[in-house]
């Protein structure tokens, strides 16, 4: 089986603060783009991960973790390799490993006939990262809570994004950049809400209604985003952050040596 494994922007990520476990709470919207992974899941005689134009091991890749949840929660027996082929940049705030891990779910579900809902898969991806329940709605959604609660939103009405992804070698980036937020940063939701209504009665999304919380904390630690930011804002006059970095993204039909991605209506889509 191969599926096609979509990232994801931030049109908006506002951190409401932290809950009782110190846990930061979220709210914001999410849009899936046709940026996508190919997984392709296969029966083999063991289990492995290959990634095959990226060189990270086996024990530390999210699909692989995922593939081993998945068969104790479930005793599956069998064994899968996975080949996943990336176009989505590792470390990137565009969702790749999030995105890989819901697939792999997805296309074990439908290889196996395991009767799992989306909901009994968010139940189960939520093992492995707040992130990953998102995909199995994909398009265009209202984020919530940790990242578990999700509600569809109506197609968006925007121009197509360009992208600047910038590696930076940070450890640990996401532990990071929550890091780095104060009290100072925590806003009501007021940005998602506007955004969310402006969605829903089908009006054309702009530049003014993002906002990211990352996106000054990033432009203030890292010299190279603030640059790039700069320049972006000046070939588009916009610019924002996506997921807590570091790509950057304009929207604009204007001509640029950046490649343009139009926004998609799902997450996940099976090939074969």
């Amino acid at each position: 089986m191969k599926i096609k494994s979509f990232a994801k922007l931030n049109l908006t990520l506002e951190i409401l603060g932290k809950n009782s476990s110190n846990m930061h709470e979220i709210t914001g919207i999410f849009q899936n783009i046709d940026l996508y992974d190919e997984i392709e899941i296969s029966e083999s005689s063991l289990d492995s991960v290959d990634m095959l134009n990226h060189d990270i091991s086996q024990e530390d890749n999210l699909v692989f973790k995922t593939l081993k949840l998945i068969k104790n929660e479930l005793s599956i027996k069998d064994s899968f390799k996975v080949k996943i082929y990336k176009n989505i940049p590792l470390s990137s705030g565009l969702g790749g490993g999030s995105s890989n891990a819901a697939a792999t779910i997805y296309g074990l579900n439908e290889m196996m006939d395991l009767n799992l809902d989306i909901s009994d898969m968010v139940f189960l991806s939520k093992k492995l990262g707040s992130d990953i329940p998102f995909f199995f709605f994909g398009g265009t959604c209202h984020v919530s809570g940790l990242g578990e609660n999700i509600e569809k939103l109506n197609n968006i009405f925007i121009d197509k994004f360009n992208l600047n992804t910038i590696n930076l070698k940070i450890n640990d980036k996401t532990r990071k950049m929550y890091g780095l937020v104060e009290e100072k940063n925590f806003s009501k939701g007021d940005k998602t809400n506007y955004l969310k209504k402006i969605i829903m009665s089908s009006n054309k999304v702009l530049p003014v209604d993002f906002y990211n919380v990352f996106f000054d904390i990033a432009k203030l630690n890292f010299k190279e985003v603030n640059k790039k930011s700069v320049e972006m804002e000046s070939l588009f006059n916009n610019c924002s952050l996506s997921g807590a970095g570091m790509t950057l993204f304009s929207i604009s039909n204007k001509h640029s040596n950046l490649k343009k991605y139009k926004a998609v209506n799902t997450g996940l889509e099976v090939v074969t």
